[in-house]
């Protein structure tokens, strides 16, 4: 999208959003990469399958909007505001969430492998399980990020909520519990298996609360 035809759209939505006419933004597909909206206020927008790689968001309103199966990999969002924004499906892979506001947001099957989430506030932020119940992240530090690891030498993503400890490794999902017993039944006592055991045995410790 053309820098001219961007401006014209957030003009067109900062009209929406004051009730003065106006439109709001819909970027659904747009190809945002690289584009800088630093401070914009895209509260409510529709961004949806964006591609917003290495764009600078940083500081921007990202208040209910939705960037559902959005491509925000390597983005600055430095202190963005994405409360109760819809990132399902999304990639924040490298992104820089630092200091980013995601209370509320739905994060279900979001990918945040290698994001700076510090100090991000991720109080809220909505999961669901396997059989789609609802799940609210918890804690300071809700998510933690391992590795590689493992004989796919993968990625680990730890969610602590409030039913416990949530697990997702390659197309794993599910409780620690159950990673566990699946660490157990295909690895055993081999190399691979106590990487695993010893990475359960540190989330465990480090989320002592959990459920």
């Amino acid at each position: 999208m053309t820098h001219g035809k961007l401006t014209k759209v957030l003009e067109q939505h900062t009209k929406w959003l004051l009730n003065e006419g106006g439109k709001r933004a819909n970027l659904s597909g747009a190809n945002l990469s690289g584009a800088n909206l630093s401070g914009a206020n895209l509260s409510g927008a529709n961004l949806s399958r964006a591609n917003i790689i290495e764009a600078n968001l940083s500081r921007a309103n990202l208040y209910g909007a939705n960037l559902i199966e959005a491509n925000l990999s390597r983005a600055n969002l430095i202190e963005a505001n994405l409360y109760r924004a819809n990132l399902s499906r999304a990639n924040f892979s490298r992104a820089n969430l630092s200091g980013a506001n995601l209370s509320g947001a739905n994060i279900i099957e979001a990918k945040l492998y290698g994001a700076n989430i510090i100090e991000a506030n991720l109080s809220r932020a909505k999961l669901q399980t396997v059989t789609g119940e609802p799940l609210e992240l918890v804690d300071r530090r809700p998510i933690i990020t391992i590795g590689p690891i493992g004989a796919d030498n993968d990625m680990l993503l730890a969610f602590n909520t409030d039913k416990g400890i949530y697990i997702r490794y390659g197309y794993f999902w599910d409780t620690l519990g159950v990673f566990e017993d699946t660490v157990q039944k295909t690895h055993g006592d081999n190399q691979h298996g106590r990487d695993c055991q010893t990475v359960i045995v540190l989330l465990r410790g480090m989320w002592a609360s959990a459920k």
